[in-house]
């Protein structure tokens, strides 16, 4: 009898042991950069080319702008105005459209035009042989997941 009892006690203390602790912790977004829904963005006043944009986006912990809804379209468009924006879409020749996190695009939007880089003002979303400067935007999340 008492053995049971210590293997159950055993086992109790195995699942809680086994019971991952998960948090969301939500991060302000700094003064440089715009909270809207679950993303914080950066639009610059610089410009560089697509790939330049793309490693200043990097060394500052975010990436050139991943869109995941339409909101999100809508807002860098109204805030871009007539301003070309480069954002995180590229591909190579015959491929499809990825983000710079490797994921597929996912024909959220029309992209028009027949270059390889993408970037988006009032007028929706086009693409770029990707070697003009133009200003970036970059976008990182507001939300942090943190499991111990």
């Amino acid at each position: 009898m008492k053995r049971e009892r210590k293997k159950v006690q055993e086992l109790r203390a195995n699942k809680i042991m086994l019971i991952p602790l998960i948090l969301t912790l939500s991060v302000v977004c700094s003064k440089e950069w715009i909270g809207v829904e679950e993303k914080c963005f950066y639009f610059s006043k610089d410009t560089r080319n697509w790939t330049s944009s793309k490693s200043f986006c990097s060394s500052h912990g975010s990436e050139l702008a991943h869109l995941d809804t339409k909101e999100e379209l809508e807002f860098l468009k109204k805030f871009a105005g007539p301003v070309r924006y480069w954002i995180g879409l590229s591909r190579k020749h015959r491929e499809y459209w990825k983000w710079t996190d490797g994921i597929t695009f996912n024909d959220l939007f029309e992209i028009n035009g027949s270059g390889f880089f993408t970037f988006l003002n009032t007028d929706g979303v086009q693409s770029s042989r990707g070697l003009v400067d133009i200003k970036w935007v970059c976008s990182k999340p507001r939300f942090l997941t943190v499991q111990k």
